[in-house]
């Protein structure tokens, strides 16, 4: 079994202000059958709520946070099979 590499990662940001959605783009090296794992981490003093609905095609993996706090991280993953476009919008609910 191989083990998993991370072959490329992104970062955005809302600068300070408050984010209703982040949109992350795809690595131009994802290929058919690669896991694809979505992490957040947010320190948002400004929202009340610190939780992301899950993308379209994505399975939710992980949260901590207690969902009022300022500061949270949550994890999304799925398997890509071509349909996954070239970006990845994730709202807060």
């Amino acid at each position: 079994m191989a083990v998993p590499v991370i072959a490329t990662s992104d970062s955005n940001t809302s600068a300070g202000a408050t984010a209703s959605s982040l949109a992350i783009t795809k690595p131009t090296v994802v290929a058919v059958g690669d896991l694809l794992i979505l992490i957040l981490g947010d320190d948002q003093d400004k929202q009340t709520s610190t939780l992301w609905t899950t993308p379209t095609g994505w399975t939710s993996l992980a949260y901590a946070g207690d969902g009022t706090s300022d500061c949270s991280t949550t994890a999304f993953w799925r398997i890509a099979d071509g349909t996954e476009g070239s970006s990845i919008t994730v709202n807060r609910s």
